[in-house]
């Protein structure tokens, strides 16, 4: 076993041209029952060795048999050829007469009758147990999100979801809380969930501070703090005393759904930490997309059983009565009949049949809304519908006019918030204006979809009379997605209700 294999030349070049210049320490060893020669080796393991002698040596020599396990059992492995990689810790002794604990990591190249050339990899103890911490925290957050997922599968609910997310993140990092924050508009945030809502209850809501946490926040980073350093921190704890709060986004694709917050009282969080808390936070968002995407697949087969039921059911219902009444109408204009009788009964069948004719209408536009929401052309036919009939009903000149640009930006749940709020909007003029005209325009102005219903009437004094739940419902549809809503009177007279919602809440 003292001459060089055949090849050594070949295998010398072969490892000078992969590794001779890389930072890891690399070896190229040979062994055999009664010696490991070190065949080549690499600048990175001379330094480590302090050794410019390693070519030639026996590395068995070089070895302190103290502390540490032999390996002979490892080694009989591998000439078997059961075992083709083998892991230790070892003491060497270095050239300038010092010790190094060394991982060593052998690799088999080559195994016959005579010996073994394996490619030996060191490293310093303190990367390995990094590595290995790395690893295990990796195979933590893996099954973490398994058992998430089979949650997901199990059909659990986004707020079940969310829970569960947060009491997953303590097992994984040492909390002493995790809550879940939501963008709510562009410049806000709410909280969804929190294991321990003591200090800030689940929907507490906060305006993002142009501060570093605000703009970790916005810019969708993985991020640590001590909170609070100043009193500007858009998260606010119920102590006066620094606590450490991490952060990582949740997203879906390019859209910032929020962060998944958590919060420890002294100790820092580490760099594993907060790459387990990023990786978690990943996985987590793409579990809360499909809970939301399955939520929105439910809510809109609901809405086309409600649509198909009203349709088939209930307007026919309808229909039925009123055939009913026209018949009841023709009896009693029968001579047969007292005049008196005629008079009573026939107005009342008259006011009968007015009002199955008004509810049919707006069962019609329910459903039309319910329906039709999912196209641009769909949308603003429910809209000049929900005008129109209400108007010409009124006797008053109507507008509708659509930006299709901002239409095209809207969710199909936005288009039947606007539809809501037209709908309330426009009936408040009818009944309260005293106008003549009737102007509803849809556009965009400074990122934000806006909606303005205009009347030419009597103004604020009377039209905002009836502003109890109507007027206060409109504000809150505005609120809840991030935007507002104003009622004020026009120069000319009338009143000019904006309302709206931002376009760029999603980037």
């Amino acid at each position: 076993m003292n001459e060089p294999p055949p090849d050594f030349e070949a295998r010398s070049s072969a490892f000078e041209d992969l590794v001779g210049s890389a930072q890891v320490p690399q070896l190229l060893i040979q062994i055999a029952r009664e010696k490991t020669r070190i065949l080549a080796a690499n600048q990175a393991a001379e330094t480590l060795l302090a050794r410019d002698d390693l070519v030639g040596a026996d590395l068995m020599d070089l070895q302190i048999r103290t502390e540490f396990e032999p390996d002979d059992g490892a080694w009989a492995a591998v000439f078997a050829g059961e075992l083709d990689v083998v892991g230790h810790r070892r003491r060497y002794r270095r050239g300038d007469g010092r010790t190094a604990i060394v991982d060593a990591f052998a690799f088999t190249l080559q195994a016959n009758a005579t010996g073994v050339v394996m490619l030996v990899v060191l490293a310093e103890p303190a990367r390995t147990d990094w590595m290995l911490k790395r690893m295990r925290l990796d195979v933590d957050a893996t099954n973490a999100l398994s058992e998430l997922r089979a949650a997901l599968l199990a059909g659990a609910s986004g707020e079940e979801l969310t829970s569960r997310i947060c009491e997953s993140t303590t097992d994984l990092i040492e909390a002493t809380n995790v809550g879940v924050l939501r963008l709510d508009g562009p410049d806000h945030v709410r909280l969804t969930a929190i294991l321990d809502p003591t200090a800030n209850p689940t929907g507490a809501r906060w305006r993002i501070v142009d501060d570093a946490f605000g703009r970790a926040l916005r810019e969708s980073r993985v991020a640590c703090f001590t909170v609070p350093e100043s009193t500007s921190a858009t998260f606010r704890v119920a102590s006066g005393t620094p606590v450490q709060v991490a952060m990582a986004p949740l997203t879906a694709g390019t859209q910032r759904l929020g962060s998944l917050m958590v919060r420890r009282d002294a100790r820092p969080f580490t760099d594993e930490e907060l790459a387990l808390l990023g990786t978690y936070a990943d996985g987590a968002s793409k579990a809360l997309t499909l809970a939301e995407s399955r939520t929105e697949i439910m809510r809109l087969r609901a809405r086309e059983e409600i649509a198909r039921d009203l349709h088939d059911e209930v307007i026919q219902d309808l229909v039925a009565v009123r055939l009913g009444l026209a018949s009841l109408a023709l009896e009693v204009k029968d001579e047969k009949l007292g005049r008196k009788i005629d008079e009573r009964l026939g107005r009342k069948v008259g006011e009968l049949l007015e009002e199955v004719d008004q509810a049919t209408k707006q069962l019609r536009d329910v459903v039309r809304g319910l329906d039709d929401v999912a196209t641009t052309d769909g949308f603003r036919a429910a809209l000049v519908s929900l005008t129109t009939r209400r108007a010409e009903r009124a006797g008053m000149g109507w507008s509708v006019e659509i930006d299709e640009t901002v239409a095209d930006a809207l969710t199909a749940d936005e288009r039947r918030e606007f539809m809501s709020v037209v709908n309330e909007a426009v009936s408040n003029v009818v009944r309260h204006s005293d106008g003549t005209q009737i102007d509803v325009r849809l556009d965009s102005t400074a990122g934000r979809a806006e909606l303005t219903v205009c009347d030419d009437g009597v103004g604020l004094g009377t039209a905002s009379r009836s502003g109890g739940h109507g007027l206060r419902n409109i504000l809150a549809r505005a609120t809840d997605l991030g935007g507002d809503c104003v009622i004020e009177e026009r120069e000319h007279g009338g009143t000019k209700l904006s309302w709206w919602i931002p376009l760029d809440r999603r980037r």
